[in-house]
């Protein structure tokens, strides 16, 4: 018996398993804002508009300039901007990325350096001193993380 009611129950497993799944659609999303943020060692001015459409793709744009006060010795500005292609929405924030332009002036010089880079920003939603801003660069070393000083952004 013991065995019977073990087979049953194992058919039964199987059966859901395999049974088609109905899901919904993803719902499309906007996050955008922009405004200034402030961190330990950087400032910055930052905006966005990014779109998750509910075949899952994504579409925007993203820019941020650090200018005076830098995390990385010796530049006097920095700017990162870039078509956004890469978008994940948590209960926390959100974390999107692409590739774009890094533009970075010296102290020392007025030569600007520019190069193509790939970039990754995690956003907290909400205004000054909730939201902020984090933005990872991989090639060139660099990652800082704001909050929000004036501005927001938000996820509908």
């Amino acid at each position: 018996m013991r065995r019977r009611v073990f087979a049953v129950i194992g058919m039964l497993l199987v059966a859901v398993m395999m049974a088609p799944v109905a899901t919904a659609a993803q719902a499309p999303s906007h996050i955008d804002g922009g405004g200034n943020a402030a961190g330990p060692d950087t400032s910055s001015q930052f905006g966005m508009g990014i779109n998750i459409a509910s075949d899952g793709s994504v579409s925007g744009r993203f820019n941020c300039v650090m200018a005076g006060k830098s995390a990385m010795d010796g530049l006097s500005d920095m700017t990162v901007r870039g078509s956004v292609t890469s978008a994940t929405i948590t209960p926390a924030g959100v974390t999107f990325g692409g590739v774009g332009t890094l533009n970075m002036k010296s102290t020392q010089s007025s030569t600007r350096e520019t190069m193509t880079v790939a970039y990754s920003v995690t956003v907290t939603p909400g205004g000054p001193g909730v939201g902020t801003v984090a933005l990872v660069v991989p090639a060139a070393n660099f990652a800082m993380a704001e909050t929000i000083t004036s501005g927001q952004v938000s996820v509908r």
